[in-house]
């Protein structure tokens, strides 16, 4: 009975799921940036560009996503293939240049559902900082996620690490059909080995 609690505990295996991805933009080539790919999800970007070492405080030795001056920017990112997610946070930066950024905020959105984020306070430069849904986005599940970054000002918004869960994630599948026969085969063995003696 021993071997046979032995056989089993070592054919139990435990199903995994992989569901949180991070978006960043090391990947990318920096300049000019309409669309690409990471892991799961597609990238679509206007009036966008990838840059390193930008203006953004703290940035010097980050790749991230970057509003063209003076332009209504704006990135929107689904799963390849379709399939919800959920947004956990991200991190925002901003590169103050005049007073007229007194009035400057972004907003994430997706269909009806929309926050509005700006740092804390007077707008001035702003390191790369976590900021994550705490209204309409916090724990609800989409299926298309928009940034939009607007300025009039010139000021420049850095965007990165953008942390996002998976619903339905694939998992590693569990073999329960093969333990089944596996469990069948020790009881047919361990019978016959009764039998014999």
């Amino acid at each position: 009975m021993r071997l046979l609690t032995k056989f089993i505990a070592g054919i139990v295996l435990t199903a995994t799921t992989a569901n949180a991805e991070v978006i960043n933009f090391d990947s990318f080539v920096p300049g000019g940036f309409q669309a690409g790919t990471s892991g799961s999800f597609q990238l679509t970007a206007m009036n966008a560009q990838i840059e390193v070492a930008g203006t953004i405080p703290g940035s010097a030795t980050q790749t991230f996503l970057q509003n063209n001056a003076n332009a209504l920017s704006t990135l929107s990112i689904t799963r390849i293939g379709g399939g919800l997610f959920s947004l956990t946070n991200f991190l925002w930066g901003f590169d103050a240049l005049g007073p007229s950024n007194a009035a400057v905020a972004s907003t994430v959105w997706s269909g009806a559902l929309s926050e509005t984020f700006r740092p804390a306070g007077a707008i001035v430069d702003t390191a790369l900082t976590p900021f994550a849904p705490s209204g309409d986005l916090n724990g609800v599940n989409i299926s298309q996620l928009n940034f939009t970054l607007s300025n009039n000002g010139g000021g420049s918004f850095g965007l990165d690490s953008i942390n996002l869960d998976l619903v339905g994630a694939a998992t590693v599948p569990e073999p329960s059909s093969i333990a089944f026969l596996m469990l069948g085969g020790a009881g047919f063995w361990l019978k016959r080995r009764r039998q014999v003696a």
